[in-house]
């Protein structure tokens, strides 16, 4: 399983939602539908959508060069998780263990990360040991000196580039300046264009994750079906058959996908539907 959050699970209108007088033939052809186009827009979508481990690698660039740029001992960011209601620590990261990681489960309104969760503004501690907001336990945990703190924050804009949703997904932390020195506003600079680049990949994750599942649900769905059902890509290859449809043309469980439809299906009758 992947360690980015599940994506918000999608709110449908009525007018999308199958109505109960639909028949069980109508349902499937919708579901059948709803698939193709899904692989269509994979399809389209083409490199532009990397996969999650190339987006992981990417974070891992990232973080890496977060820390090299702001001089910062540590890099970690957490991700707000909607079931537990949690801000979880999420790798990758630098300089915190997996033990300590494990450990990082916030709630929302808890201390420096749930200050600037909520508020949606960045904060900066240049003397950890004497500032009331961050948690003293975590300071012992982590030996902060000093940290900056900054909202990940995922927007979307509208047609005219305004943005039309803003959406706090996390909060990004930078630990100790190298040196014993103090973190500056060029610092806090880019911490903010840094963090921008990091909640993008974490957005294409999201997206990624959530066209996966919904393949999966409907692929599951269909190769439940009595009915048999073949899906052709126009290039003439089999994208998805199920077992009814196996049995009916005589094929093993593991034939059929990625092959020429009229070199698996031989009935003519079939074919020249």
């Amino acid at each position: 399983s992947s360690d980015f959050p599940a994506p918000r699970e999608e709110k449908y209108s009525q007018d999308e939602q199958c109505s109960p007088c639909e028949s069980p033939q109508m349902q499937t052809a919708q579901q059948m539908q709803a698939l193709a186009s899904m692989q269509a827009s994979q399809a389209q979508a083409g490199d532009g959508l990397p996969s999650v481990t190339e987006l992981e690698q990417t974070l891992l660039r990232l973080v890496r060069r977060i820390a090299m740029l702001i001089q910062a001992e540590m890099c970690v960011f957490l991700l707000h998780d909607r079931e537990r209601n949690q801000l979880v620590a999420r790798p990758p990261a630098l300089g915190v263990t997996h033990e300590q990681m494990r450990a990082m489960r916030l709630a929302p309104d808890h201390g420096l990360t749930g200050a600037v969760f909520q508020t949606g503004q960045p904060m900066v501690v240049q003397d950890a040991s004497r500032n009331t907001v961050i948690d003293p336990v975590w300071v012992q945990r982590l030996d902060i000196r000093n940290i900056i703190s900054h909202p990940l924050v995922i927007e979307r804009h509208d047609e005219q580039g305004r943005i039309s949703n803003r959406t706090i997904v996390g909060v990004l932390h930078v630990i100790n300046k190298r040196g014993g020195q103090s973190f500056t506003d060029e610092d806090i600079r880019l911490l903010g264009v840094m963090s921008k680049q990091v909640t993008a990949v974490i957005a294409n994750a999201q997206l990624y994750l959530r066209l996966t599942e919904e393949k999966e649900q409907l692929q599951a769905t269909l190769q439940s079906l009595l009915a048999g059902v073949v899906m052709v890509e126009p290039t003439g290859h089999i994208s998805l058959i199920n077992s009814a449809a196996r049995a009916m043309f005589g094929l093993d469980e593991n034939s059929g996908m990625g092959e020429m439809y009229d070199e698996v299906i031989t009935e003519p009758k079939v074919l020249q539907l």
